[in-house]
């Protein structure tokens, strides 16, 4: 008889090993990061500007080496005093933050991509030492960027991008904190199972030297313990599975994907036909519905349809709702909450608001006599709360991209998204031997205008000529805002001829065009456009060089006119 014994006592998990592996790997590929970056930028800088070169390098190879002197000094100490490896790694994560922010500050200050260097430290300070001294890493990352940012880069990095940075450093902890969380629980879950098992030893003991004549009896005992090991076996399996599925889906970038990650999930979880996904947004009065299927199209889906309007109405203020129809029940189902082809024959709702007001309802669906197990319903709903924590996580890095590379006023793309496009479009042009022609235009007298007629009216201009531009352009030009009044747009696979005859189509859509002030009274505006091509241009400099001399052109010439 196999008694199993020496469990530790419930309630308490095991401390993690805190492996020399962990503790390496993301120091060796912030190192190799940081190292390719100050190659790369050493070698795009400018011959002529040796005194930022020397600044460059006397500020980052100390740190470098300082930040691999103390990181392998800690991995030989830790080696040494191994009853010591606790402190000495958690004194080492302070010395990172040190280091973080003096890479920060000596690479660009507060605009320096290098703050993502904190992730990886309060990870694993969250999965070594725990939630508390996550916390306290978090926060001292915080407070170590924002004092760059209020002492070096508040005129550098505009306030909104600043908040956004220090609250998704906030919003990782968070994150991997809940992910710690389970497992922590899961662990404790698991111990009070083997504590049971001791318990059911015991028993099994008493048992076997009262009942020893009673073979059946212990037998029963037996296949009990046997069952509930079994049972363990299955709930570590499944714990590991939806760690590691997690894992996965907050890695994904596409919503379309992390569904089609979870539909796959869920249906093998519950056994069904069909696990269909609607992301509602009550602020935005939108929704959007992620078929099971992925040979089905993603699509709209009106906010006041019944299904929606049924959630909202059970919700209230609740972040999470569930409901379930089985087999016997699926009479009661209402038709008009169907999304599916056909009527299902077994159905479950299930529902998770988000902290940004997103709801995220999740429809299972399936289409032959079946019932949903509660036990597998309570394991399908901590997967739904990982689905809504992704997709909330991927709307938001799809909105900081968005606000990084597009004006705020006109809703084009910005001066920064132009010169990436431009890079890019010429790299293509140069490649296939084609053409790629620049519109650079602004509008006339626009300061007189502003004076005259105040900023409101000013502002409604230049919203209107972006849709005027954006209705003469076709769907491969890339019109962007270049800065205050002026425009630029790319247009790929043309020519100077070409992108003459379009300029000119735009000059006479603004000049007809009737602006209104705030009291309705319309008014004419003019713009003056220069144009600039590859070839003759040779690169993006004199590409935009000979656009700018082209406007000025234009300008001389009396304005309302186009300029090659």
């Amino acid at each position: 008889m196999r008694i199993i014994k020496n469990r530790p006592p419930a309630g308490k998990s095991a401390p993690r090993d805190f492996d020399g592996r962990i503790f390496l790997a993301p120091r060796i590929a912030l190192f190799a990061g940081a190292a390719v970056w100050v190659a790369a930028y050493y070698g795009m800088m400018d011959e002529t500007l040796v005194i930022a070169k020397e600044r460059l390098i006397l500020s980052t190879i100390p740190l470098l080496l300082w930040f691999s002197l103390y990181t392998f000094g800690a991995v030989a100490v830790a080696g040494s005093y191994p009853e010591r490896k606790r402190a000495i790694f958690q004194g080492a994560i302070a010395f990172d933050i040190v280091f973080v922010s003096l890479l920060i500050y000596s690479t660009g200050n507060a605009q320096s991509n290098f703050y993502l260097a904190f992730y990886p430290f309060i990870a694993m300070e969250v999965f070594l030492f725990g939630f508390a001294a996550g916390a306290v890493v978090t926060v001292l990352s915080g407070a170590a960027y924002a004092a760059i940012y209020f002492m070096t880069g508040s005129e550098q990095l505009f306030l909104g991008d600043f908040l956004l940075r220090l609250g998704f450093m906030f919003l990782v902890f968070i994150v991997i904190a809940s992910l710690e969380e389970n497992e922590r629980r899961a662990r404790l879950d698991i111990e009070r199972q083997n504590k049971k098992i001791d318990e059911l030893n015991e028993r099994i003991e008493l048992k076997y030297q009262e009942l020893v004549d009673d073979r059946e009896a212990l037998g029963q005992t037996m296949a009990e313990k046997e069952f509930l090991l079994n049972k363990i076996n299955i709930d570590i399996e499944r714990r590991h599975l939806q760690i590691n599925y997690s894992r996965e889906l907050n890695a994904q970038n596409d919503i379309e994907r992390a569904v089609t990650l979870f539909s796959r999930y869920g249906k093998d979880l519950l056994d069904v036909e069909r696990v269909d996904v609607i992301t509602a947004s009550p602020e935005q009065r939108l929704a959007y519905l992620y078929p099971s299927d992925p040979d089905e199209a993603a699509q709209d889906m009106p906010f006041d349809h019944p299904m929606i309007k049924m959630i909202m109405s059970e919700m209230g203020d609740k972040e999470h709702f569930a409901v379930s129809w089985n087999a016997e029940s699926s009479h009661t189902i209402p038709d008009t909450i169907l999304i599916t082809p056909s009527s299902p024959v077994a159905m479950h709702i299930e529902s998770i608001r988000r902290g940004n007001g997103l709801i995220c309802i999740v429809v299972v669906s399936n289409f032959s006599d079946f019932s949903f197990q509660p036990e597998l319903l309570d394991e399908f709903s901590i997967l739904s709360g990982f689905l809504a924590v992704a997709v909330e996580n991927i709307t938001l890095r799809a909105k900081l991209k968005n606000m990084a590379d597009t004006d705020g006023l006109t809703g084009l793309f910005n001066h920064r998204f132009f010169q990436e496009a431009l890079d890019r479009e010429i790299l293509r042009a140069a490649r296939y031997d084609r053409p790629v022609s620049i519109i650079l235009f602004d509008i006339d007298h626009f300061k007189k205008l502003n004076d005259t007629m105040g900023h409101p009216t000013g502002d409604s201009v230049l919203r209107e000529i972006s849709l005027i531009a954006q209705n003469q352009l076709r769907n491969i030009d890339i019109l962007c805002r270049y800065g205050g009044e002026e425009f630029v747009a790319i247009l790929p696979e043309t020519n100077t001829a070409g992108a003459v005859s379009v300029a000119e189509r735009l000059r006479r859509a603004v000049s007809k065009h009737n602006f209104r002030d705030s009291e309705n009274r319309p008014f004419g505006i003019t713009i003056s456009l220069g144009i600039s091509s590859t070839p003759p241009a040779e690169d993006k400099k004199e590409l935009i060089k000979n656009a700018d001399n082209a406007l000025y052109r234009a300008k001389d010439s009396g304005r309302n006119t186009v300029a090659s």
